[in-house]
């Protein structure tokens, strides 16, 4: 029996960040065809101890290993799904709250957020702690550059050497840090309850929460340009 495909149908704004100016954004539409996936009910191997809870992260690294998150421990698995290490991402005194979103970056660091702490955190790949963006327990509102509103999601850009944050179920924006010191970087969208992101090419996409429909929109990741064209995506079956 075949399966049935899918295909994908993208109405979108095209813009290009400008010096100096922008153009009006001209209109395009593609259709897509979408790959078909099923569930391996096999993967992965789980140890005897190990029970999961709510996965709320998972990401591939450089060797193409599987991150996950969930309840509040990261772990990680070999392609042939045999666990390799877990570790606890809840502080050094046990009291980080819900950790939440899970990307590995270009060096193989590890970046989760202690959601319900506004703590977005910096891993080694061993689990130790190197960073923290935000200060424990406090938030600022999303005009803050220091603080954090329950942060949900990142994403580091490799060229830049920066770290988008998703920081959406209390704040309303995407913010932007640098990826060594945490620093803010002169980029800040400000939206409805962001609270994921990904890349296509040199842009990326967020997830509304609150949204009935889940839109996505979609910008250059560029300190100096953070602009954005709405999306809206139909799915059609054949």
């Amino acid at each position: 029996m075949t399966a049935p495909v899918k295909y994908a149908t993208v109405l979108a704004m095209i813009s290009l960040p400008m010096i100096g100016g922008c153009e009006a954004p001209g209109v395009g539409e593609m259709e897509v065809a979408l790959p078909f996936f099923e569930a391996d009910a096999s993967w992965p191997t789980l140890p005897s101890d190990f029970e999961w809870g709510q996965v709320i992260g998972i990401a591939t690294d450089s060797r193409g290993h599987v991150w996950t998150s969930s309840r509040s421990e990261i772990a990680e698995w070999d392609r042939s799904g045999n666990l390799v290490q877990s570790w606890s991402a809840r502080g050094p005194d046990g009291n980080w709250s819900v950790v939440h979103g899970l990307f590995i970056d270009h060096n193989d660091f590890v970046w989760t957020n202690a959601r319900e702490s506004n703590l977005t955190l910096k891993f080694t790949k061993e689990g130790e702690h190197i960073l923290t963006i935000g200060r424990f327990d406090e938030t600022g509102g999303s005009n803050d550059t220091e603080l954090m509103g329950r942060p949900a999601e990142i994403w580091v850009d490799p060229l830049d050497n920066e770290v988008f944050v998703a920081d959406g179920y209390a704040n309303r924006r995407v913010i932007v840090f640098g990826l060594r010191t945490g620093s803010p970087a002169p980029a800040m969208d400000r939206s409805t309850s962001p609270t994921g992101l990904t890349t296509a090419s040199r842009s990326f996409c967020k997830t509304v929460r609150s949204s009935p429909r889940r839109f996505f929109a979609s910008g250059a990741p560029r300190k100096t340009s953070l602009r954005y064209r709405s999306a809206v995506v139909k799915q059609h079956s054949q």
